[in-house]
């Protein structure tokens, strides 16, 4: 059988992947023609700042009335924080709810009054306070936060069943020095210095491979406590002292927020009291 002769493979040619397309289809050859990839500069151009506003988000509890303070002012608590609070504190029914922050100090101002007006009529709050050691104190209230005395014709002013208090511990700057590996007895193949015998590096001892360096980087989360009392907690605000504070029946657990958010006292250690400067105050709403 005769073959036909081939024509020579040269480098200098085209070599390309080509199909037939009928010219008259339009839908082909747009098909077939190559579009330049966009760029994300190109992308940002084509935004419209008056139809595509930016999201700003802090987490996927977090909202505010204010989506800027967010970022001039951002939460005390990161999302982790909240996350941990829900999930180990807060009742079912409310663990789906967004926090929607009410009062900020560094954004309203160190007032009482501003406080007073920003939570008025809102139960089932969290408040937060930011210690100047980096510890965070706060408890979950689910009465509002008023001067006059609640529920007193059933004779429990201010009670509640389901509230708790939360400490966070800032992550330890210490880190565990981890020794160096030992190779004195140790020999790899063309790097006798590190071994005395071909036989050797079968008495290497591999459980002191570590990647210390590596697990040093990490960042370390905060530790977060929920003190739930044993008994209910009575809740209760001063204005004329300008004071909040939230107390269980044996007063062994406590926080009180004084002197307009800048300093306070709380008792969830041991039965121990601790005074705490405030540097920053803030309190979320729970309610949908």
């Amino acid at each position: 059988m005769d073959c036909e002769e081939q024509p020579m493979f040269d480098m200098e040619d085209d070599y390309g992947f080509y199909e037939d397309i009928d010219i008259s289809d339009r839908s082909a050859v747009v098909a077939a023609h190559t579009y330049p990839t966009p760029t994300l500069s190109g992308l940002l151009d084509d935004v419209d700042d008056n139809t595509a506003p930016l999201s700003i988000t802090c987490g996927s509890r977090i909202e505010d009335d204010n989506e800027d303070s967010l970022i001039s002012s951002p939460p005390i608590l990161s999302p982790f924080m909240v996350d941990m609070i829900v999930e180990d504190g807060l009742p079912w029914a409310l663990q789906e709810n967004q926090w929607s922050r009410l009062y900020n100090s560094s954004r309203d101002g160190e007032s009482f009054s501003t406080f007073m007006r920003s939570v008025r009529g809102h139960g089932q709050t969290i408040i937060v306070a930011k210690t100047s050691v980096g510890r965070i104190i706060g408890g979950y209230a689910t009465n509002v936060w008023s001067g006059r005395k609640q529920q007193s014709e059933a004779g429990s002013q201010g009670e509640t069943n389901h509230s708790f208090l939360f400490a966070i511990e800032p992550p330890s700057a210490k880190t565990k020095h981890q020794p160096p590996i030992s190779t004195n007895t140790s020999f790899i193949p063309g790097l006798g210095a590190l071994g005395t015998s071909p036989t050797s590096a079968l008495d290497f001892d591999f459980g002191q491979l570590s990647l210390s360096k590596h697990d040093n980087n990490k960042k370390k989360k905060p530790h977060v406590n929920i003190f739930k009392p044993s008994q209910k907690f009575k809740q209760v605000c001063q204005i004329s002292n300008k004071m909040i504070s939230m107390v269980n029946d044996d007063n062994n657990l406590s926080l009180s927020i004084e002197n307009s958010f800048s300093r306070g006292v709380s008792c969830t250690r041991d039965d121990r009291q601790e005074e705490f400067t405030i540097v920053e105050f803030e309190v979320y709403s729970l309610e949908d």
